[in-house]
């Protein structure tokens, strides 16, 4: 992809600025946020804010029960909840419901189910990809995956059916890419990554949305990761896309994983994204349908096998000629 021009980042900053005017973060999440900069946070104070925001504080707690965390008795304390994510944990989830909340709400229906169906798969893709890895941290990939995605919903909000009519008539991916970038001098990357910055998110998390459409040959593992759970995310969802090549082989490269464990990650993720739809309260217009993906993957194996059969022929055939 090409180098984003100064100007163009210049234009950025604005946007963002725009954006901040039009959804500033609640203001008891900035509050905890300030509170809990330092690793010494006071406990009680943090509790205190979050008690005042009843939403806030049932997010909380919604996702310290979730499968995410796999505790063994239901959490109902806030006390308990914020003890058990720690400062890194509960100031990512602070920044990332904020961002969410802010930007979903004024989306059009179209992207914003599209950027949920998207989120929530890549979000549990990441998370299972971050148990064989351990050089990744569990917490920035699943934020990255959530987030991924997010410039499109910055896009949408600020530039409206000029946006909308692109975002209708293009694939989703690099073709999007390159049609944002000719028309506003940037891609959903590029705004997601400058408006995370913005945030204080992790550098590694930030760099990992940025090049999440990159098969990049130094990416880190998280990068890996985020980019792996965006190929599966349009595998799982469009079977017979060529992203479902893409994120096997990718998945095979750089996480060992064959067509056998595949086939069970692709089922069981069915489970996870029902999972984290009922933790960010999302209603997919439909379900997920891993079978599809499962079929077309192990047909795609018998093709490289038959090919793989036809090649020995050929070699086979070629070596009984010279040996004659």
């Amino acid at each position: 992809m090409r180098t984003i021009s100064h100007s163009s980042f210049e234009k950025l900053d604005q946007w963002i600025a725009r954006l901040e005017e039009l959804h500033s973060a609640p203001q008891i999440a900035r509050r905890v946020m300030a509170i809990t900069r330092d690793t010494d946070f006071d406990l009680g104070e943090v509790v205190d804010c979050l008690k005042s925001d009843p939403a806030l504080s049932a997010k909380i707690l919604r996702v310290v029960n979730s499968s995410h965390f796999g505790v063994r008795r239901e959490v109902a304390s806030v006390r308990q909840a914020v003890t058990l994510m720690g400062q890194r944990c509960l100031r990512l989830v602070l920044m990332t419901f904020s961002l969410i909340d802010a930007l979903t709400s004024g989306a059009g229906q179209r992207v914003y189910r599209h950027y949920w169906r998207r989120a929530v798969t890549m979000a549990a893709v990441a998370s299972r990809l971050t148990a064989r890895c351990r050089d990744i941290e569990q917490d920035d990939s699943y934020s990255a995956g959530l987030l991924a995605d997010l410039g499109v919903l910055v896009l949408a909000q600020l530039e409206g059916t000029r946006y909308l009519d692109l975002y209708e008539k293009t694939p989703h991916g690099p073709d999007l890419i390159k049609e944002e970038r000719r028309e506003f001098g940037f891609g959903h990357p590029e705004v997601a990554s400058r408006l995370l910055n913005q945030w204080e998110f992790p550098p590694a998390l930030i760099l990992a949305v940025n090049h999440h459409h990159e098969d990049r040959v130094e990416a880190t593992p998280l990068e890996s990761a985020v980019h792996a759970a965006d190929l599966m995310a349009d595998a799982l969802w469009t079977p017979h896309s060529p992203n479902v090549k893409r994120a096997r082989t990718l998945l095979e490269q750089r996480f060992h994983i064959n067509i056998d464990g595949f086939i069970e990650m692709a089922l069981a993720l069915k489970e996870d994204v029902e999972d984290e739809c009922e933790l960010f309260n999302v209603h997919l217009e439909r379900p997920l349908n891993c079978r599809a993906l499962v079929q077309e993957a192990r047909r795609q194996q018998f093709d490289i096998a038959l090919e793989d059969a036809a090649d020995l022929d050929s070699f086979e055939s070629i070596v009984s000629d010279h040996s004659v």
